[in-house]
């Protein structure tokens, strides 16, 4: 789901919160949950990836760029996530 906020911490950096893996206050990240890197693979591609849940009443999507969360972590909580997120595209890529 996309939070319409992260236009908002755009234009006021001074907006704050507190990071749910780090605890601390930061600025907060535009955190994607299925990294963007995996949607990058098919540069061919002619269409966007279909998203697909398994959440009732919820029903599939199209996204070039996937789901992002702002509300989840700060941009240091989200520099935690970049060597995992480099492993994985490595070894499942």
């Amino acid at each position: 789901m996309q939070s319409g906020n992260w236009r908002f911490l755009n234009r006021y950096p001074e907006t704050f919160m507190i990071c749910k893996l780090t605890g601390k206050e930061g600025v907060p990240a535009k955190a994607h949950i299925i990294p963007e890197s995996f949607y990058l693979i098919d540069k061919t591609a002619k269409q966007p990836l279909k998203l697909a849940t398994n959440t009732k009443g919820v029903y599939p999507n199209r996204s070039w760029k996937g789901i992002y969360d702002d509300t989840i972590v700060t941009q240091d909580g989200e520099k935690v996530f970049l060597q995992w997120d480099d492993y994985a595209f490595k070894l499942l890529v």
